[in-house]
This record gives structure tokens, C-alpha cells and sequence, in this order.
């Protein structure tokens, strides 16, 4: 490499922090869901019934678009 360490271990834990961002948001959007259509493999996490979840879930929805504006 070029010896920026610094600027290696800002993107690795700048990298780190947002893909954790995302994969909370994720686990939140699934506990909610499934609490609405009921605990069942096939239903309580399939991407098709998520649908419109930014106005029942603000935070959440902007803290997804923080996480993917800062991969």
C-alpha cells in the first residue's frame, strides 16, 4: 500500500459502523413485521408485504438512508 494508515482505519471503521447501521434497521423492520402479520416462515419476512414502512417507521427509515448514503 501507500502507508495511509489513518485513512485505511477511518474507512474500515466508518465501513463497520454503517453496515451495522443497516443490518439493525433490518432486524427492526422484521421484528415489526412480524408482529403485524404473525410469526410464519414463509409471510413474517418476505420483502413483498414491507412495503410503505418509511411513514410508520421514520427514524428507521432515515437511519437506512444514512447507513446506504454512507456506504
Amino acid at each position: 500500500g501507500i502507508g495511509a494508515y489513518r485513512s485505511a482505519l477511518f474507512h474500515l471503521i466508518t465501513h463497520a459502523l454503517s453496515k451495522a447501521l443497516l443490518f439493525l434497521g433490518a432486524g427492526s423492520v422484521i421484528h415489526l413485521v412480524e408482529k403485524v402479520v404473525g410469526y410464519s416462515p414463509k409471510r413474517s419476512q418476505n420483502m413483498f408485504f414491507m412495503g410503505g414502512l418509511r411513514k410508520y417507521m421514520p427514524i428507521t427509515g432515515t437511519t437506512f438512508l444514512t447507513g446506504t448514503l454512507s456506504l
